[in-house]
């Protein structure tokens, strides 16, 4: 009609929401109460879901209790045996008694899912928050095979492949969300925070892994459904979320602006469409976190011959941490043919800008030139989301057919698709990156049948060579790397389950392998490096795992301690070079030194042979320096 009703998050100040819920009633159509998030960490304000008429939105702003109104419609889309050996499962499953995530909560959070599939464990809860605040147990997924996939990788047993194709945690504890509609295989802003808010509410998971993420018009941490990540995190969930695989579609542009100038026009391309396509544009450009200044900017839209072309402009709209962001809305639907647009962004102030254009992601249209950075999507751009990005880990496979499927880059570099941080505001991500190409884990039989048009070639047997039954499948992206994550820190936490969800990060990023291909990290590319189960669950607690910015050198892990022969030492060296390592007694007396020359960066082992036959039992302090840095750490001999 002419006056729909909108759902929407309405944010007040804590202490005026008891006072004002009557009010607030009296403005909107009707309120949600038991969808209340509180304030917490740099979210000054907590929020519930209203429907309210659209005639009504600015009186409802306009209260002085209210302090804004976001949308809840915003869309999320959805974003094995190599999986457990690049992860390190393999070696948590091999000690005794294994690391299988038992007793370990882990909920997934996805489209929707085939639990009658004979690998997916009967569920600990379930619950469907699509059409959230309405809720049901039902799960099932009847137009995709996402989640049913990245359930399979989180805590399949792979009984269907003899148990080479199963999840990282199969006997974790299994909790099922649903948020995709199945109309659209798409979750709304309010499905995600319903499904966020249980997990820490009813469900109490100990690692939540979600797979669906977007571009809020900020993603600076800001946004309802970051917050109630945050808030999760904070009632003890440790939350996993896809980065993003958005780092090869050309959807976003940046340039810096001089005051007062006006940028060449920037071009858009559109492939042959789908005739009727929509499409809009994301302007944002952060300008500080005092959220009094407001740098004016605004953008026009051309058509192919510089023409002005028909769009809607709202007003500009401020994060409450210093982003402001403009949506562009042309009216006319894309043609059914290639075409060109072009955008120019005007610096309407008088100080140089960053800003940042981003397209819907639409698959045919792209910028001419792109950049690709700062397009990790919301909402794993959360102050305390683990967000997840994709390296290769699989290049060739054999679909069931037998023949040779390989969709793959180079092995072991970060994958094509996955997005790059950082945040908009300058915070680093993704946190961490793990396999997520060619992953093989569960097939929906029924909404991905062995004919599947565009699918059938990534369908794999039971055995991995020719023939049925095959009721797996080969997909990539960021939505495989988060559940591979999650469920390998489901196999640190079994080991450690007196780790709050901080703790538990902190293990999971300083233990990260790197290599040639990572780098130098932390970086906006690779995070904190590669996942890996085995390094973290020697680390000793406690010992450099206080700090997530390392100095020059970091002692990472000491083994065995005590010692009595040998001692391995794990540290992470910032740069390439010489490394020396001190043991002083108690009286800081030296008693022994060694030198590594040339030693490469990232994180490495050095193993001490010999060193105890002139030592008595006791403690003694060793230094590990390099760069002009050093730490050091008590550790015991016992002869």
């Amino acid at each position: 009609g002419m006056d729909p009703v909108l759902q929407v998050f309405v944010h007040v100040d804590e202490k005026d929401l008891r006072g004002n819920l009557e009010l607030l009633g009296s403005l909107v159509d009707k309120i949600y109460p038991h969808t209340y998030l509180p304030p917490v960490g740099a979210h000054k304000t907590g929020f519930l879901i209203a429907d309210v008429k659209s005639t009504s939105l600015r009186n409802l702003i306009a209260n002085d209790f209210v302090r804004r109104v976001t949308s809840a419609y915003r869309k999320l889309k959805p974003t094995n045996n190599l999986v457990a050996i690049e992860t390190g499962a393999v070696f948590a499953w091999q000690q005794q008694p294994p690391l299988t995530g038992s007793g370990i909560r882990l909920l997934v959070i996805d489209s929707g899912f085939q639990l009658e599939h004979p690998d997916l464990p009967d569920p600990l809860a379930t619950m469907d928050y699509a059409d959230y605040p309405d809720t049901s147990i039902d799960v099932s997924d009847h137009r995709s095979g996402h989640g049913t996939h990245t359930a399979g990788t989180a805590f399949g047993s792979g009984i269907l492949s003899e148990g080479v194709y199963r999840g990282m945690a199969p006997d974790a504890d299994p909790l099922y969300f649903k948020i995709a509609k199945d109309e659209t295989g798409e979750a709304t802003s309010a499905a995600t925070v319903g499904a966020i808010r249980g997990a820490a509410n009813w469900a109490a998971a100990d690692i939540a892994t979600m797979s669906y993420g977007g571009n809020d018009g900020f993603n600076d941490g800001s946004s309802a459904e970051e917050q109630a990540v945050d808030w999760a995190v904070s009632q003890g969930v440790t939350c996993f979320m896809s980065a993003g695989n958005s780092a090869a579609q050309g959807w976003h542009h940046q340039q810096t602006i001089r005051g007062g100038e006006t940028t060449e026009p920037i071009q858009v391309v559109s492939k042959l469409t789908q005739a009727g396509a929509t499409w809009y544009a994301i302007l944002s450009w952060y300008d500080g976190p005092d959220t009094s200044v407001h740098v004016d900017m605004s953008a026009v839209i051309l058509d192919g011959d510089g023409e002005q072309t028909f769009y809607d402009e709202p007003e500009w709209v401020s994060s409450p941490r210093g982003t402001e962001s403009r949506i562009y809305l042309p009216i006319l639907e894309l043609p059914a043919d290639s075409i060109s647009y072009f955008i120019e962004v005007t610096n309407n102030s008088d100080v140089d800008q960053k800003f940042h254009l981003y397209l819907t992601q639409y698959w045919d249209l792209r910028f001419r030139q792109s950049n690709k950075t700062t397009l990790v999507v919301s909402p794993s751009t959360a102050d305390s989301c683990i967000s997840v990005g994709s390296y290769v880990s699989r290049g060739v496979f054999m679909d069931y057919r037998g023949f040779e499927r390989n969709y793959s880059g180079t092995l072991n570099e970060l994958s094509r698709f996955s997005s790059k941080g950082p945040r908009i505001d300058g915070l680093r991500k993704p946190d961490i990156t793990a396999p997520g190409e060619q992953t093989i884990s569960c097939r929906h039989s029924e909404n991905i049948p062995l004919n599947h048009p565009s699918l059938a070639s990534r369908i794999v047997s039971n055995d991995g060579t020719f023939g049925e039954p095959a009721d797996y499948i080969a997909i990539e992206g960021t939505s495989m790397s988060s559940p591979a994550a999650a469920s390998s820190a489901a196999l640190i936490l079994q080991a450690n389950p007196e780790m709050t969800p901080a703790q538990l990060r902190r293990r999971i990023l300083l233990s990260a392998r790197t290599d040639e291909f990572t780098g130098e990290v932390p970086s906006n590319e690779w995070g904190w490096g590669k996942i890996n189960v085995e390094n973290a669950l020697e680390v000793t607690p406690g010992i450099g795992v206080r700090d997530l910015i390392p100095s020059s050198i970091s002692i990472k892990s000491i083994f065995p301690n005590p010692f009595n022969n040998s001692i391995t030492i794990q540290y992470f060296a910032k740069f390439h070079g010489s490394v020396e390592f001190f043991l002083f007694d108690k009286l800081g007396r030296e008693v022994w030194y060694e030198r590594e020359f040339n030693a490469a960066s990232g994180l490495r082992r050095m193993t001490l042979n010999g060193i105890v036959s002139n030592l008595s039992s006791g403690s003694y302090i060793l230094r590990i320096s390099a760069n002009g840095d050093s730490e050091q750490a008590v550790i015991s001999l016992v002869k």
